[in-house]
């Protein structure tokens, strides 16, 4: 009896071996299959440079230099960028294109508002402290060309809806300063034509001299802002430094 059980021991353990071998089979494959078969999240990025974000026509000095911009008027500036990103002009701007129309059904079949679904799941940042402005949006391991394509094509509209709106403001600014400059031109005139007539008293005709020669300097101060402005065109400019590219969380 003994002897039979020895016998049987080998092929006992030879079945208990392969069992264990076909669990060890079978638990790597529903891994595996997990892993490939199960979404799993992955982090879309992308950069832009906002160059000369601080930079504006009110702080161009007299001498047509440029002050320090103060830290709360930079992160200003950076809240306005992620703001005006995260609008509808923006979006909607990008979702004329048809392939980013597309790409955004693909990511958000079910949603209708399109743009209010980007916004919420657009991460905007300046982890540099500096320039850099970092685009982020998470999508699953399966919609990575619809993510790239969707956050490449936001940034493109972006890009194109600021330098539009930049020139607006830039050309409203410059009108402002003109009038500006031609009501100081008015102003000067009418004192120095009312000051030498015989009608005012010599302390009167004084006192409207300085006053014009006061508004002249002034004058000469709003043109070379003006000068400067036309001649170097300063303010904020976009590029692109890195495309959107796909990142494991």
């Amino acid at each position: 009896m003994s002897k039979e059980k020895t016998a049987l021991s080998p092929r006992k353990l030879r079945f208990r071996f392969s069992l264990l071998r076909l669990f060890i089979i079978m638990t790597t494959c529903c891994v595996f299959a997990a892993w490939w078969f199960f979404p799993r999240p992955v982090e879309i990025v992308a950069l832009i440079y906002a160059q000369n974000m601080g930079d504006s026509l009110a702080q161009l000095d007299s001498e047509a230099e440029l002050k320090p911009v103060p830290s709360d008027e930079i992160e200003k500036q950076r809240r306005r960028l992620v703001d005006f990103a995260k609008s509808e002009l923006v979006v909607r701007a990008a979702l004329r294109n048809p392939p980013v129309y597309d790409a955004v059904k693909s990511l958000a079949p079910t949603t209708d508002d399109l743009a209010a679904w980007f916004a919420d799941r657009i991460v905007l940042d300046f982890p540099s402290g500096g320039e850099i402005m970092r685009w982020s949006l998470t999508v699953d391991q399966s919609d990575i060309r619809n993510g790239c394509l969707l956050l490449d094509g936001v940034i493109a509209a972006y890009i194109a809806e600021w330098q539009t709106a930049e020139r607006v403001r830039f050309l409203r600014e410059m009108d402002r300063l003109r009038i500006y400059k031609s009501t100081l031109t008015d102003r000067i005139e009418r004192l120095l034509e009312t000051s030498s007539t015989a009608r005012v008293s010599d302390g009167e005709a004084q006192v409207m001299r300085k006053e014009a020669e006061r508004l002249s300097e002034e004058a000469a101060v709003v043109g070379v802002r003006i000068q400067a402005a036309e001649g170097t065109r300063r303010g904020g400019s976009m590029q692109v430094l890195q495309p959107a590219i796909a990142r494991d969380q």
